[in-house]
């Protein structure tokens, strides 16, 4: 998945409740071997609600247990389809100079479910389209893996800083590791931001 971009829809100093957005782009399958000859993954996009609950506060950290619903939907941008829904919980964990005195970090751990409607779209292999190499295989809801994150933002200036994000993912026991299209039991990206204040109000 891309990035979950996040409105605040109401805010209280231990409780949160926030809109969830997540999003994946399309992919052609004839550029990966597995697929070759299945239709093409399109762009996915997921929205729904996230509560948020404070379970420890201190000076230099913020420990949150964060809940999250979301419906997903595939599109060609003619045309939506539903698939299925996504439940996904995370615990973070915020604090300050892990590796300096002007950096902050996110640690945060997060499985991921989803139902049967949404592991068929990745996973499942019709029979029309099954292979010697690629068997028919049906899918099934459940467990997708799990993702470990960790961005750290250092404060070169005032009104710059430099982010920078690795994150892992765990498949190993996904409820359909066993499909012809599953290839990857570890997964993991790594990114980097600049962020540069113009201007501040007062």
């Amino acid at each position: 998945e891309g990035g979950v971009i996040k409105a605040m829809a109401v805010d209280k100093p231990r409780f949160k409740v926030d809109l969830s957005l997540g999003a994946a782009f399309a992919a052609n399958s004839d550029d990966a071997r597995v697929r070759e000859g299945m239709p093409d993954l399109d762009f996915i996009f997921e929205i729904g609600p996230e509560v948020s609950f404070m379970l420890n506060n201190t000076k230099q950290s913020e420990t949150w247990l964060t809940l999250q619903f979301r419906q997903a939907f595939s599109t060609d941008f003619s045309s939506i389809d539903d698939r299925g829904y996504v439940f996904q919980p995370e615990i973070s964990y915020q604090g300050k100079n892990l590796f300096g005195e002007k950096d902050s970090f996110k640690l945060t751990l997060s499985p991921l479910f989803a139902t049967k409607k949404t592991h068929q779209y990745f996973y499942q292999v019709d029979e029309e389209f099954s292979t010697l190499e690629r068997p028919g295989y049906n899918a099934k809801g459940g467990y997708m893996g799990t993702e470990a994150t960790l961005v750290n933002r250092f404060e070169v200036r005032d009104n710059i800083s430099i982010f920078f994000s690795t994150k892992v993912g765990f498949y190993q026991g996904a409820s359909n590791e066993d499909s012809p299209l599953f290839k990857k039991d570890l997964n993991y990206s790594f990114g980097v931001g600049l962020k540069w204040t113009l201007y501040k109000s007062n």
